[in-house]
């Protein structure tokens, strides 16, 4: 019986038989479906990434950041302490006295609207990334600003445990009523550092 065959560009050759292209098609097929929930999956804060994501090689930030008036250099600044008010209610907040402490106070003052997500927490992709020093810590805390990744703020407002890893960059002294602020959908949050 004579086998029909068929070259591919690579130099390979397979035998045809009726479910060849079918199967072939199918394949690939299977394989693009999964590299798109791959690559959606893990763009998604907190869903599908378990793991330390490491700095963008090559993205470097200034040691001076501009913010809402002028330039700040994030090395000399001692004032962490910040208020973040959400859909209008205010809550007094400390920044961690680190570098993406810093570098988050730099940026300040902001205004944003932060989405909601798994009832708990609200996030906002900040317009560049600021230095990570990840871990999981295990439970998080109502409260809690975190750092999801080099670029993606988030705000909790829910204590439940955790296996993703995350910056800590401070948190809410007193985050009774946070939970009421935050109400169901996404929320405009303002966060602004406390002059002395």
């Amino acid at each position: 019986m004579l086998t029909l065959q068929r070259r591919i560009n690579w130099g390979f050759t397979f035998p045809l038989t009726p479910y060849s292209d079918r199967n072939m098609r199918h394949t690939l097929s299977l394989l693009l479906s999964l590299m798109f929930f791959a690559v959606a999956g893990s763009a998604l804060p907190g869903c599908a990434y378990d793991g330390v994501m490491p700095a963008v090689p090559g993205d470097t930030h200034d040691e001076t950041t501009e913010s809402g008036d002028g330039m700040t250099d994030i090395d000399t600044m001692t004032n962490l302490k910040i208020t973040i008010s959400v859909n209008g209610v205010p809550f007094s907040a400390q920044l961690d006295d680190s570098e993406a402490g810093r570098a988050f106070a730099a940026l300040l003052p902001m205004t944003v609207t932060m989405t909601e997500l798994n009832s708990n927490e609200k996030y906002y992709t900040l317009p560049r990334t600021i230095p990570v020093d990840a871990y999981r810590p295990g439970t998080i805390r109502a409260g809690d600003l975190m750092l999801w990744g080099g670029s993606t703020l988030v705000l909790f407002y829910e204590t439940f445990s955790s296996s993703y890893s995350y910056t800590h960059l401070g948190r809410i002294e007193n985050p009774d009523g946070l939970r009421d602020a935050a109400g169901a959908g996404d929320a405009v949050v303002t966060f602004m550092t406390v002059e002395d």
